[in-house]
This record gives structure tokens, C-alpha cells and sequence, in this order.
């Protein structure tokens, strides 16, 4: 299953979809009018997508370390993390 789905449908079918989640179904998205919001998925999807992105973290963090440029202080980084969001907005 995983075609999108209203909240209202996905809530009134959340037994159904979370049963599928549960016996290794793909994600079902939620969507609010035509614009997906949220998904649902199995834990084991979003262990997995987790750990994804914990190694793609510590990678980060490999490279930053091996970079000899000069560091940023966290709040500087969070800054730029904020002005790149609202770049994207």
C-alpha cells in the first residue's frame, strides 16, 4: 500500500494500515489535499531508515573531522542549518 491517502481515509482506516505496516507493507503516505505530509510505516522501515541516517551522520562527521578548514561553533552551524531551511522554503 502505498498510494497516498487523506488523513481523514487513513484515519478511518488506521487499523488496516497499520496491520499492513506490521506484515512488512510499504509506506502509506499521508496527504493533506494533493501535498503528502507524513507517512506510515513499519518499525523495522523506520529502524532501518534510522540507522541510515545515523552512518550518514557519522560519515559527516569522518569528513569533518579529516577536514583541516576551519570549524564552525554549533551555534553557527545550527544558524546556517536555519538559513538553509528558509532558503528552501
Amino acid at each position: 500500500m502505498t498510494d497516498g491517502l487523506s488523513i481523514p481515509e487513513a484515519s478511518a482506516r488506521l487499523d488496516e494500515i497499520v496491520r499492513n505496516a506490521r506484515a512488512g507493507g510499504g509506506a502509506v503516505l499521508l496527504t493533506d489535499g494533493d501535498t503528502p505530509v507524513a507517512a506510515i510505516v513499519s518499525i523495522d522501515m523506520w529502524r532501518e531508515l534510522q540507522q541510515a541516517q545515523d552512518e550518514a551522520d557519522i560519515a559527516v562527521c569522518v569528513r569533518s573531522d579529516a577536514d583541516p578548514s576551519p570549524r564552525l561553533t554549533h551555534d553557527e552551524f545550527m544558524a546556517a542549518l536555519d538559513a538553509e531551511d528558509a532558503a528552501a522554503s
